[in-house]
């Protein structure tokens, strides 16, 4: 059962943080205001999928081996990219002007 809500949510999270990362390539190319909003959107809802990735992960694993946390290597791996996605948005905050805000995002 856990491959219906999972699975997706995993193949989701990093369609979406590739599609950001195009976006973000995108916008250092052409400097169009609009596809830092539809990365930052892009990266938004990976976030969430994200987040939920790592939580079915982790009920996966109680269910399966018996512990919250087992340190597998694609555990370990999506965590990481939880962490990718904290810190993009910790930047996007840390950031007042619009202009470099967009670039350094992208960056």
């Amino acid at each position: 059962r856990m491959i219906f809500f999972h699975l997706p949510c995993a193949f989701l999270a990093t369609g979406f943080l590739l599609y950001g990362s195009y976006l973000s390539y995108v916008h250092l190319s052409k400097k169009l205001p609009e596809t830092d909003v539809r990365a930052e959107s892009a990266n938004e809802v990976g976030m969430l999928f994200a987040i939920l990735t790592m939580i079915t992960g982790v009920l996966f694993s109680k269910v399966q081996w018996g512990a919250w946390w087992q340190w597998d290597p694609r555990q370990t791996s999506f965590l990481m990219v939880l962490l990718l996605y904290a810190a993009y948005f910790a930047l996007r905050g840390a950031i007042e002007d619009p202009e470099k805000r967009g670039a350094n995002s992208a960056a």
